[in-house]
């Protein structure tokens, strides 16, 4: 009876034992999960906005130099060259009789420019003007007296509005259109003898379709232009007519 009495005391004072140690346990887990969530209010609370630590802990950071990738000025500058192949034709205005006709001959040009892309667009639309220093292996020839002039140089401008029908979501590549009017003022110019002949200056207007990758930029290009002659034969018009490539980089991007 006595061994009885005595198991019997162990058990219940193992029981109560247990019994306390969860209680214990449960009051500090209890304690712990109360600091977190303080924390977690007093995180948001200072944030002011709700605040999802999962998240957190699983989003990976954004590299800060790969949003600066895709992005670029709305103001750019940029440096083309061009390579053109032309002819002239020149003809009687009262019954368009043809009286001078030449092709096959070359055209360069080298220079700079600015682009505008205005907000609101999506960069579809843009405006770019160029400056350029231009050569003509010569101008067109309007009287049988008088020989074209040889190596002419002008400083030659193009406004040219351009519109986008084409990028990927990078906006790393792009294919767009562009047309506009271009002046050019002569600047030099060269001849076997003199002839007495002048060059005004030259109007015309440039067409043309490109693509842009990255900082480079290509288009081939239509223009044409009055050719700037200046004859006291003011029945006599000519135009020149040029096709070429042009080629160009972006400084701005």
């Amino acid at each position: 009876m006595k061994k009885i009495f005595m198991f019997a005391s162990c058990f219940f004072f193992l029981s109560i034992s247990s019994i306390s140690a969860q209680d214990t346990l449960g009051s500090q887990s209890s304690t712990i999960q109360f600091s977190s969530f303080d924390a977690q209010n007093s995180t948001e609370e200072v944030l002011d906005v709700p605040v999802d630590f999962a998240m957190v802990k699983t989003t990976k950071a954004i590299p800060s130099g790969l949003n600066g990738f895709y992005e670029r000025k709305r103001i750019q500058i940029v440096v083309n060259a061009d390579y053109n192949t032309y002819g002239y034709n020149t003809s009687r205005i009262a019954d368009n009789e043809r009286l001078f006709q030449k092709s096959g001959l070359s055209n360069m040009s080298l220079g700079a420019g600015v682009l505008w892309e205005p907000k609101g667009f999506n960069r579809k639309l843009g405006v770019e003007l160029d400056m350029a220093f231009a050569s003509y292996q010569e101008l067109a020839r309007v009287n049988a007296g008088i020989l074209p002039f040889k190596n002419v140089t002008t400083l030659s401008f193009a406004l040219l509005p351009q519109f986008v029908f084409y990028q990927n979501k990078a906006e790393t590549l792009s294919l767009f259109v562009q047309a506009g009017p271009t002046f050019e003022k002569v600047i030099k110019e060269s001849t076997p003898v003199n002839t007495f002949g002048t060059y005004d200056d030259i109007f015309g207007y440039k067409v043309g379709v490109g693509t842009r990758f990255g900082r480079l930029f290509t288009s081939v290009n239509f223009s044409q232009n009055n050719s700037g002659t200046h004859s006291w034969v003011s029945i006599v018009k000519s135009t020149i007519t040029k096709v070429g490539l042009s080629l160009g980089y972006n400084l701005s991007k």
